[in-house]
């Protein structure tokens, strides 16, 4: 049996039929293709840590100090990092475990890069963080931070791992003690009002500039969560070079 033709009303229908049936699938088809290729070129690529680039806040206007308890390297280097941490973040734990090695045989080591390390434990997220925080920034008043430092990142941080830590590194116990519940909190709540005071919401958060010589450091690169190590190494190149100038 043929199909209709136009030869009479029946032939019309079907022939409108089908052109109506074909515009139909021209019109899904077609949005298809623009959806594809819109969601394709426009979604954002994200690391684990990261955030969106248009959702950062301006950089600091004011310079940072780099005084405090975590700091490495020389106060002659020319460009400083300061970090923003939580020693229960996994992303953190990242940063600490394979991009700050790295840096410090780097950069550290070679008298190029100071690195400073703050207090941004997300209690809501991680409510142990605090007292670890606590527990590396009273490490550090002894002179033991990088040290409590690799080892709270070490693994998951437990209730009665500070006194462990403390023995391990030979700290003063009744100091480290009578700083936990005093100027290691005071100290760990200053770091947190200055990241707010910046509009840091996540970590890690890094900030990377040029070292004064007064030991102060205007921001001038932002580096927002777990990002690769090249990262930090196209930041660092702007600032440091193969010898470090006297002051």
């Amino acid at each position: 049996m043929e199909p209709p033709t136009d030869a009479g009303p029946g032939g019309r229908q079907w022939k409108r039929w089908l052109d109506t049936l074909a515009t139909v699938a021209v019109i899904v088809a077609s949005g298809s293709v623009i959806w594809f290729v819109a969601t394709r070129n426009d979604r954002p690529s994200r690391t684990a840590g990261s955030r969106d680039n248009a959702t950062e806040p301006p950089l600091p206007s004011r310079k940072l100090s780099t005084a405090g308890p975590g700091v490495a390297g020389r106060t002659t280097a020319r460009a400083a990092l300061i970090l923003y941490s939580d020693f229960e973040c996994p992303f953190c734990k990242k940063f600490g475990s394979e991009v700050w090695p790295v840096l410090r045989e780097k950069y550290v080591q070679s008298g190029q890069l100071l690195v400073v390390f703050r207090q941004l434990p997300i209690e809501q997220l991680h409510p142990k963080a605090v007292r670890a925080a606590a527990g590396a920034v009273c490490a550090g008043l002894q002179g033991k931070f990088w040290e409590m430092h690799d080892l709270l990142f070490g693994k998951r941080f437990e209730d009665g791992d500070l006194a462990k830590h403390s023995t391990t590194l030979g700290l003063e116990p009744v100091r480290f003690d009578r700083c936990l519940t005093k100027e290691g909190p005071a100290i760990v709540e200053r770091d947190r009002e200055e990241a707010r005071e910046l509009g840091i919401t996540g970590t890690p958060t890094t900030f990377i500039g040029a070292l004064d010589a007064d030991g102060m450091m205007l921001p001038k690169v932002r580096v927002s969560g777990a990002r690769p190590l090249q990262e930090f190494d196209t930041a660092l190149q702007r600032f440091v070079q193969a010898s470090v100038p006297e002051r």
